[in-house]
C-alpha cells in the first residue's frame, strides 16, 4: 500500500472515530435525561448513591439482611497517576442494625471521562472492555491464577464509549503496590514503608500466577472470538488502522524526542546505539509483519493482562483478609492482586512479563535472575498442561527476550515524547530499555514492532 493511501486510510479511521463519539455523546445525553431514583453512577459523576449501593450490596451478597448503606463519601483518590480515567476514592458507611458501631466500606470508583472527547479515547482504545473482563469474571469461567480485587459493580458499552468499575480499596487492608516493592522508578519508597518482602519473591510469584492465568487460555481460539479484547481482531486480520494509528503515534512521537534531544530541550543523555536499533525497528515494522508472526503455528497465544507493570499490582500481606473469591495463599507472606486489565486480550505471555521487568526492575536483580524466573514460568505452564515439546523453555526464553523489547520500544518512543513526563524518567526508562537489551538482546539491533497501545 502507498504512503498516500495508508494516510487516506488513517485520516478516514480518525474520522470515523470522531463520529462514533458524537454518537455516543447524543445517546449518553439521551440515557441521562431519562434516569431518575436510584442508579449506577455515569462518568462525570461525583456523588454515588447510597439506595443504588445497598441495592448492588446485596445482590453481591456483601450486605447482611438488616442491614443498610447510611452514607456515601466521594473524594479524589490520593497519589492516583493515572491519565485516561477518573479514579475516585469511595467510602460507604454500613449500619448493620444490630446495634454494632457504623463500619465503613472502602472501594475505588474507576470511570471513563465524560464529554466527546472522553468517549472518543475510550472507543480509540477499547477502554470498556475492562468493564467488560470483570463482567466476565463476575459471570463464572476458567479465570485462575491471577487474583483480582472485589468487584460490586462493573459496566462498559461500546455504543456508549464508556466504563464504570466499582471495586475494593486494597489500601485499607494494608496493600502495597508492587512498584514499591521494586524501587518505585524514580520516585522512590516513602520512610513509612518498612519490611516489604524480597523483590526477587514476588516477581517469581507474579510469574506464577500469570502462568496459572496463561496455561488457562493457551491457543484457545475461543478468546479470539472476543471482538472487544485487545487484539482479537489483529489476529483475525481486521481492524488494520487502530494497529497503524498506534504505529503512526510512535513514529511522530520518536521524531519529536530526537528534535528535543538534539535541540537541548530534553535533557536525557541518549544511547546512539539504542536511538539506531529504534529507527531501525519502526522502518522494518509493518502490518503484513505483525500478520505473519501472527499467524504462524510457532506463535501461541494466550489471555494476557497487557499492561502487566509492577504498579498495576498489589501486595497484601496474609493477615490483609481480603474479600476476594478468587483470594489464594501465596509463599511470599502475602497475595499478589493485578488491577486496571484495560488492555486485557490475547497475545504472547512472555511479553507481559518482560514488560514488568524492564519497567520496574532494577538490572543489578533482573540480570542474575531472569532466566531462573523465566523458567520457573515455563515450568509451571508445563504443570499445567503446555506441551513442552511444542513449547520449550528455548522457545519461552526467546519470546521474552524480544517481546520485552517490542512492547518497550514502542512504548519509549511514545512516553519519551509526552510533554508532562518528567526528564529523570524517561532518562530511567532509556537506561532499563538499554540495559535489557544490553542482557538480553544477543546483539540484535533491530525488532519488528507489534504491540501498541491506541491513542487518538
Amino acid at each position: 500500500m502507498s504512503m498516500l493511501g495508508a494516510h487516506i486510510n488513517l485520516t478516514a479511521y480518525g474520522m470515523s472515530l470522531s463520529l462514533r463519539a458524537a454518537l455516543a455523546q447524543l445517546l449518553a445525553t439521551a440515557r441521562d435525561s431519562l434516569l431518575y431514583g436510584a442508579h449506577p453512577p455515569r462518568p462525570g459523576d461525583s456523588s454515588v448513591s447510597a439506595a443504588w449501593l445497598e441495592k448492588q450490596l446485596r445482590i453481591r451478597q456483601d450486605l447482611s439482611d438488616g442491614a443498610r448503606v447510611k452514607a456515601v463519601r466521594v473524594a479524589p483518590l490520593a497519589d492516583n497517576r493515572g491519565l485516561a480515567s477518573c479514579i475516585l476514592a469511595i467510602e460507604a458507611e454500613l449500619d448493620t442494625g444490630d446495634g454494632t458501631p457504623v463500619t465503613v466500606l472502602h472501594m475505588v470508583l474507576k470511570m471513563s471521562h465524560r464529554g466527546m472527547q472522553g468517549r472518543k479515547t475510550v472507543l480509540c482504545g477499547g477502554r470498556v472492555r475492562e468493564g467488560l473482563f470483570y463482567g466476565m469474571v463476575m459471570a463464572g469461567g476458567k479465570f485462575r491464577g491471577m487474583v483480582l480485587p472485589r468487584i460490586y459493580y462493573s459496566h462498559g458499552s461500546e455504543m456508549l464509549g464508556e466504563y464504570v468499575i466499582l471495586m475494593e480499596d486494597l489500601r485499607h487492608k494494608g496493600g502495597v503496590g508492587v512498584n514499591m516493592i521494586m524501587g518505585n522508578q524514580i520516585w522512590g519508597v516513602p520512610d513509612m514503608l518498612r519490611n516489604l518482602p524480597d523483590p526477587v519473591a514476588v516477581l517469581n510469584q507474579a510469574f506464577t500466577q500469570a502462568a496459572l492465568l496463561h496455561a488457562a487460555y493457551w491457543n484457545d481460539a475461543a478468546i479470539l472470538k472476543k471482538q472487544w479484547l485487545k487484539g482479537a481482531a489483529w489476529y483475525a486480520g481486521r481492524d488494520r488502522w487502530s494497529w497503524e494509528s498506534g504505529i503512526r503515534r510512535a513514529k511522530r512521537s520518536w521524531a519529536r524526542t530526537k528534535a528535543a534531544v538534539s535541540n537541548g530541550s530534553l535533557a536525557v543523555k541518549m544511547d546512539q546505539g539504542l536511538a539506531a536499533m529504534m529507527d531501525a525497528s519502526l522502518e522494518a515494522t509493518s502490518w503484513q509483519a505483525l500478520q505473519e508472526h501472527l499467524r504462524s503455528p510457532r506463535t501461541p497465544f494466550t489471555l494476557c493482562h497487557g499492561d502487566f507493570h509492577a504498579a498495576n499490582m498489589i501486595f497484601l500481606k496474609d493477615n490483609g483478609a481480603s474479600t476476594s473469591p478468587l483470594s489464594t495463599s501465596t509463599s511470599s507472606g502475602g497475595e499478589l492482586f493485578a488491577v486496571d486489565w484495560s488492555e486485557v486480550g490475547p497475545w504472547e505471555g512472555t511479553t507481559d512479563l518482560a514488560q514488568m521487568v524492564i519497567s520496574d526492575v532494577k538490572p543489578s536483580v533482573f540480570e542474575p535472575h531472569a532466566s531462573a524466573l523465566v523458567r520457573a514460568y515455563w515450568q509451571a505452564l508445563v504443570a499445567e498442561g503446555v506441551s513442552k515439546e511444542s513449547y520449550s523453555f528455548g522457545d519461552c526464553w526467546e519470546a521474552f527476550c524480544r517481546g520485552g523489547m517490542e512492547r518497550w520500544l514502542w512504548l519509549f518512543a511514545v512516553i519519551s515524547a509526552l510533554p508532562n513526563i518528567p526528564h529523570s524518567a524517561v532518562q530511567y526508562f532509556h537506561d532499563q530499555l538499554l540495559a535489557f537489551s544490553r542482557a538480553f538482546g544477543n546483539g540484535r539491533t533491530c525488532y519488528a514492532l507489534k504491540p501498541v497501545v491506541c491513542i487518538p
